[in-house]
């Protein structure tokens, strides 16, 4: 929120700021939890979310973002839940990662668009009046 503040702060009036964040609450987390649940490294599946130090400070879902931007002073103006890029689709089916992409992240995906519950998050956000 710190940022969000400073960065309202600079913006001229009508000025639009484009925010993307990770989603906590996506789909992929809940089945890859499930699933080194299920192989027997449970420990494991906490230590390897990708929403904590070093790659991401703060992980948000649709609340917590929507939280963080009005409380900095700023509206939404359009938030949006997306999903991944298929650049796999591109690779050659020779390699290991095309088809484990293919078969498992695919479908996870794809219930996950129809749901609601994708990776990303993106607002386009503007200062209140």
């Amino acid at each position: 929120m710190d940022y969000l503040i400073k960065i309202k702060k600079i913006l001229k009036p009508g000025g639009i700021v484009y925010i993307g964040v990770p989603n906590e609450d996506c789909l992929f987390n809940d089945i890859r939890k499930i699933v080194f649940k299920l192989i027997g490294r449970r420990n494991i599946s906490e230590k390897i979310k990708p929403f904590d130090s070093p790659y991401h400070v703060v992980g948000f879902n649709k609340t917590s973002l929507t939280y963080a931007i009005n409380r900095s002073g700023f509206q939404i103006k359009q938030m949006n839940n997306i999903g991944r890029k298929f650049d796999f689709l591109g690779s050659s089916p020779k390699q290991k990662g095309f088809w484990i992409s293919l078969f498992f992240l695919l479908p996870i995906e794809a219930i996950a668009k129809m749901t609601h519950r994708d990776v990303y998050f993106e607002a386009y956000i503007s200062k209140k009046y």
